[in-house]
Parts: C-alpha cells; structure tokens; sequence
C-alpha cells in the first residue's frame, strides 16, 4: 500500500498521486478502501471500491491538498479496509508521506538567552539553480520577523537570525519558522521547540 510519489511539495495547489495496492491473498477481495488524512486536508476521491484477483495490483488516482500552514515533516494518511465476504473484515493501514521542499532545505534551532529567544535558521539550496525566498520566525505574542533569501546559489546555505526581545517564556512555547518562495506558491513550515 503505498503513493506513487510520498514527497509532497509544500506549495498551495492540489497535488496528484497514485494510490496502489496489490492482493496478496490466494483469492479475489474486494470491498471498500476508505482515506483519512491529517485534520484539514482533503482527498479526492477519499473512499475507493475494489475487486482484486490474487495478485493483481489497484491503482486509481487521488488528488491531495492540505492548509497552507501545514508544518513540514513526516505525515500519515490511513486506508481502512473493508471487505466483503464472511464477517465482513476490516482493517488499516498506514501510508507514509513526506511534506516538504525537494530542492531546499531548512534546519532551526531556538535558544534561551536571559528573556530573549534567539532563533538560528540554516536554508540550503539542494536545487541547480538560484532560489528567492522570504524566511520568517514567529514567537507567540511577539512580532513576526523576516529576513529575505535572495539568489541563493545552488550548493550553498545561508543562516538568518532572529531575536526575540524580553518574552514571557513558557516551557510549552515553540517557535514557528518557514520559508515562503518570493514569486511562487512554494512554502515551509516548522516549529522548534526551545532549548
């Protein structure tokens, strides 16, 4: 059970994939394959109907979009099998994917400094060609900062600092980062703790 593609660019329009499953069982199957994606994304279609002879392999296509503040990272979508015949079985299955940027990439670190948060963010460019970016840090109850990524050539890493002056600290607080593409759809987000 799997995606043709599990990397997700993190951009704001619907993704296609293909969703493949193959019988492995010494019979036909069929039933109902029901998706559920993380809260606030739509699939479409999100429920499939099949019949499978013994190894024969399912594949339909299936649209993907998510919110565009969606943090970047590992996702899970769940197929719930139901199929037909005695006592009507279920069961599920998880799909892994990604969400993120092929071609950039973003490491964060947030520390304490007295009542100031300091925020590092290291972006490379893993493309072959220059990348035009706005990078940004938001800390609860402070000002939103950003810093602009301009022809980042490709091979290289850039690092931008933030400073959060005089913040009410709290354990459970977390810094959100991104990346949003100058002239594009593409963007990153993530969230870091605060060590």
């Amino acid at each position: 059970m799997a995606l043709d593609r599990p990397l997700l660019e993190s951009s704001f329009q619907p993704h296609a994939r293909k969703l493949r499953f193959t019988n492995p069982y010494r019979q036909t199957i069929g039933g109902i394959v029901k998706l559920k994606a993380p809260p606030g994304w739509t699939l479409s279609p999100p429920t499939f109907n099949f019949t499978l002879n013994p190894g024969e392999t399912f594949e339909k296509d299936l649209r993907i979009e998510f919110p565009y503040n969606s943090f970047a990272g590992a996702k899970t979508l769940t197929a719930e099998f139901l199929l037909q015949g005695d006592g009507s079985p279920s069961f599920e299955v998880p799909i892994a994917l990604s969400l993120g940027l092929s071609d950039v990439g973003m490491q964060t670190m947030a520390l304490r400094d007295g009542k100031d948060v300091i925020v590092q963010q290291m972006i490379s460019n893993y493309g072959d060609k220059p990348i035009d970016y706005a990078a940004f840090a938001i800390y609860p109850g402070q000002a939103r900062q950003e810093r602009l990524v301009t022809s980042l050539a490709p091979g290289r890493t850039t690092v931008k600092k933030y400073r959060f002056k005089g913040v009410d600290y709290s354990p459970e607080a977390k810094v959100r980062v991104g990346l949003k593409e100058l002239s594009g759809t593409r963007v990153l987000n993530d969230e870091v703790e605060i060590r």
